[in-house]
């Protein structure tokens, strides 16, 4: 434990930094100060206490009231600073200067802030101390709700500049007629406008919309006119093709859009190259009825075929048909003149084929005759020839007979010789 002449140069030590920065109080108001040099002077004042060192704690006191007098005047002055921060806030606020308003309105909470930190780490007296920190717990409160009310506020401000920028874009589009794109971006304007119940804004967007839809409407008609003109074009109807064109270019020009008027004007000179097309087609048709009303079928053949072909190629169901059907009685007229034409013909060609098959039979008739004669002949050659050999085998079968009945004879001959022989040897004996 530390002796008393310790303790009491450690309390000297303390008061004067309490009296040091109490000075410094004086000098310039920092309730940094203020806290360090009352902390400083009851720390002093306790170690007097400690020690009983009745001068010393009775100048540590004196020091301590000093400075808590000093405060609760200042606490005065802090507050009404405080104040004056939040009603230029407030002020500020309404003049929508919120970047002002944040500025003060901070000021002013960051007082309420130190105010309610004296209060607490400085104030002894219990019961004004609970009171004064319910009165600046809800200045710092109340100072918060106005934050955030400018935080809300800055957002909303935001968010209008947003919708309004999204509602000057969609205007900028409808002027230059680009209606669907505007149709977009107003939509974006009315839900951030609506978001912030900004009626005013909600208001001249709706107006915009409503304008823009009109619009779309023309469109619509225009695009409706332009795809019937299409589908007659396809059937080569070309005067309604013409008819509905010329409407939805009009509509198109009076809303103010170019490159559907040059579309429309494009596609005119697909129907002026139609028209071209069957008109020419008409003409080879024209051709084509006169040739067959002069009987020359072949060559109305010829123009009705070039009437269909180009026919199909623009699509015209009607003049199918027509060329169809005229290519149908050309063909029938070629076919009965064919027909009677080829009966004679069919005369004389069978006539040539009887002379020709007459021919053909008295030749393979000749030629059978001379082949049986060639094997009458070929068959008595066989069998004189066959004669040939039997009598030349006859004979030299005769021959033969003859030779052994000679060799029979002299084998006799010699067999008796012999038996002369035996008998004359046996009458020797």
């Amino acid at each position: 434990m530390k002796g008393t002449g310790e303790i009491k140069e450690n309390a000297d030590l303390t008061y004067n930094q309490a009296n040091e920065y109490y000075k410094e109080v004086l000098i310039r108001i920092s309730f940094d100060n203020y806290k360090k040099s009352l902390d400083y002077a009851r720390k002093a004042r306790d170690l007097y206490s400690m020690i009983n060192n009745t001068d010393g704690f009775l100048k540590a006191q004196d020091l301590v009231n000093q400075i808590e007098n000093s405060i609760r005047k200042n606490e005065d002055f802090l507050k009404q600073e405080a104040d004056d921060y939040y009603e230029k806030a407030r002020d500020s606020f309404l003049y929508d200067d919120l970047d002002n308003a944040t500025m003060y309105i901070e000021n002013a909470k960051s007082r309420y802030n130190d105010l309610f930190d004296i209060v607490e780490k400085m104030m002894e007296d219990p019961n004004l101390k609970q009171g004064k920190i319910k009165d600046y717990t809800e200045l710092i409160a109340k100072s918060n709700e106005f934050i955030d009310r400018i935080n809300k506020t800055r957002k909303e401000k935001e968010i209008k500049s947003r919708a309004e920028s999204f509602y000057d874009d969609a205007e900028r589009l409808f002027n230059y007629a680009e209606y669907e794109n505007a149709s977009v971006v107003i939509k974006n304007a009315t839900g951030l406008f609506s978001s912030i119940n900004n009626y005013a804004g909600i208001s001249k967007s709706d107006t915009l919309i409503l304008k823009i839809n009109k619009k779309l409407d023309l469109m619509k008609e225009a695009g409706g006119y332009y795809n019937k003109s299409h589908g007659y074009y396809l059937i080569a109807d070309f005067d309604n093709a013409t008819l509905y064109l010329n409407k939805s270019r009009g509509i198109y020009s009076n809303i103010g859009r170019s490159v559907e008027v040059a579309m429309t004007d494009s596609f005119m000179k697909n129907i002026t190259i139609g028209i071209g097309k069957k008109s020419e087609a008409d003409s080879y048709y024209g051709n084509a009825i006169a040739q067959y009303n002069s009987n020359n079928y072949e060559n109305s053949l010829a123009e009705a075929k070039k009437a269909r072909k180009i026919y199909s190629g623009i699509n015209y169901a009607a003049g199918i048909s027509n060329a169809d059907s005229l290519i149908m009685n050309n063909e029938r007229k070629i076919r009965e003149i064919e027909q009677s034409q080829g009966t004679y013909r069919n005369i004389i060609v069978f006539a040539i084929l009887v002379v020709v098959l007459i021919i053909i039979f008295g030749w393979m008739l000749e030629k059978k005759k001379r082949t049986e004669k060639k094997k009458i002949e070929i068959e008595e050659q066989k069998l004189k020839e066959e004669q040939e050999r039997t009598e030349k085998l006859k004979k030299e079968r005769e021959g033969e007979e003859k030779r052994i009945q000679e060799l029979e004879l002299e084998r006799q001959r010699l067999k008796d010789l012999l038996e002369k022989e035996k008998q004359i040897l046996d009458n020797r004996k």
